[in-house]
């Protein structure tokens, strides 16, 4: 089987990838301040701000056939708190192994973000791209850097992700269901837009990627339904068993200074149906999996 690295394999999608290739792929992670749950058939340790020749040199010793970066500072507030820092990863840490993928001419997939679509109404296109906040921007300045470093880079940019997960690496809807079952009231936005996408689906489309060997690509990663996150909340109430109750309805303004490049980061992932064959799965039928798989694991 191919061999793939994947980086940020502790952080929540990178735990879902590593699940979820793993029957097609030898998976091997790479991981900063928390050594990852997950199998693997081996682990490196990295620092996506210093030197990375550690990877590089796992790399040329494991035979690793491809890369996968998920690593990165993703926290809005903090890229926002520290620029300097998230420049440093996010950008020259992308570069740093967009460089060593070139160098051992093996596939590099960068994870990029809907966050990179900060205007206009949506669903939107890879050319709709309008960076306004500091983290959108590092993560559009990397896919720039990682294309000029390795032009056969492909990059994804994932809309809101959800998915299982094993309590440690917990999805937004980890959370929210942690703090409802606390009786804790739980504020959802009614004026930011989204196109959730499972996990799952993710995993789907790098391994189409793979398997049909595309290259220099661009591709919008995103769920079929556009809603807003108290819509999507009421949704999975149903399948969670949440007390609908506690879901209150806000508006982003006043909550974050980010409000206004946050109204519509919905996704056309058009691109990817056609010139691959992915298909979403239906935001309903993925909530009702895991759903199933969490009463399944109790």
């Amino acid at each position: 089987m191919k061999k793939i690295l994947i980086t940020g394999a502790a952080g929540f999608l990178g735990y879902n990838l590593c699940r979820d290739l793993g029957d097609n792929y030898s998976i091997y992670g790479a991981w900063h301040q928390a050594e990852p749950a997950a199998p693997f058939e081996g682990l490196v340790r990295m620092d996506l701000g210093g030197s990375l020749k550690p990877v590089a040199e796992y790399i040329a010793r494991n035979g690793i056939q491809a890369l996968v970066h998920c690593a990165a500072l993703s926290r809005t507030g903090q890229c926002a708190a520290d620029p300097v820092r998230a420049r440093r990863l996010n950008i020259e840490g992308t570069r740093s192994l967009a460089v060593i993928a070139q160098a051992y001419r093996i596939p590099f997939i960068f994870i990029s973000t809907d966050l990179v679509y900060n205007s206009g109404s949506g669903p939107h296109l890879e050319d709709d791209a309008d960076p306004r906040m500091i983290y959108s921007e590092t993560k559009f300045d990397a896919e720039v850097e990682a294309f000029v470093a390795c032009p056969s880079t492909v990059v994804l940019r994932c809309a809101l992700i959800f998915g299982p997960d094993d309590g440690v690496h917990g999805s937004f809807i980890r959370e929210n269901h942690t703090d409802l079952c606390q009786g804790k009231a739980l504020k959802l936005f009614t004026d930011q837009i989204r196109s959730p996408v499972w996990s799952r689906d993710i995993a789907e489309a790098i391994h189409r990627i793979f398997s049909q060997g595309m290259r220099s690509r661009i591709f919008n990663v995103g769920g079929s339904t556009c809603i807003n996150r108290y819509e999507l909340g009421m949704l999975a109430a149903q399948y969670f068993d949440w007390n609908r109750d506690k879901l209150i309805p806000v508006s982003m303004t006043g909550i974050t200074a980010d409000a206004p490049w946050l109204k519509d980061c919905s996704l056309n992932s058009a691109r990817l149906q056609n010139e691959t064959g992915w298909t979403a799965t239906p935001l309903e039928k993925a909530l009702k999996q895991i759903a199933a798989e969490w009463t399944a694991d109790k």
